[in-house]
């Protein structure tokens, strides 16, 4: 099957997806979702994630499963502050696939949280109530006990929504089935930018 290089390979998802898109006659519409989740992608990379939101979006469209797509629209609508859209589609990604999230490489998969929690971090000293809820997403790609530190200071913050409780009870879920410990001293797990000293 013929690949088209775009930084990590262009496939077409699976031959069953091709066989139905030629038969159905949805093979331009399948090209065009392709091409759409290619263009993202790059805006991705160079961090416009407005253009980037808009090829996602879509993207989804034609193909409303994909998990990558969906993985990188939730950091879009993060940082242009869509925070109710960036919510509404991480509940749904962690309900399907919480993993998906949680082992995401920063740099296989081009991911710049790590910088944008540093950044958002060390602009407060202690994070305003409505950044708990986008700094608990951006967290989850780099160290899920921290996303859930996040998600109970919002939960209990707003006084306990339901979308949000629902985000906490997943992640408690998820994290005790992996047995991992919860504690108040996990270490971030955050690349700072290096500095030098000219001296």
């Amino acid at each position: 099957m013929c690949c088209i290089s775009c930084n990590t390979l262009f496939c077409i998802h699976t031959k069953s997806t091709l066989y139905e898109a030629l038969f159905s006659g949805n093979l331009f519409a399948l090209i065009a979702c392709v091409m759409s989740e290619m263009l993202g992608n790059r805006f991705f990379m160079i961090r416009d994630y407005a253009a980037a939101a808009r090829e996602f979006e879509a993207a989804l469209a034609g193909d409303p499963h994909n998990k990558p797509v969906r993985k990188k629209l939730i950091i879009c609508y993060a940082q242009l502050s869509r925070v109710s859209e960036a919510l509404d589609a991480f509940r749904a990604l962690i309900e399907e696939d919480i993993e998906f999230i949680i082992n995401t490489d920063p740099d296989a998969d081009e991911c710049p949280c790590p910088e944008l929690i540093f950044e958002e971090e060390n602009n407060w000293q202690s994070p305003p109530v409505g950044k708990l809820p986008m700094l608990g997403m951006l967290w989850l790609y780099c160290n899920p006990e921290k996303s859930l530190q996040y998600f109970e200071q919002a939960s209990a913050a707003a006084a306990h929504d339901a979308a949000l409780c629902s985000i906490v009870t997943r992640l408690r879920e998820y994290l005790s089935h992996a047995g991992t410990i919860l504690t108040s001293q996990a270490q971030p797990n955050i690349i700072k930018p290096s500095t030098t000293n000219e001296g």
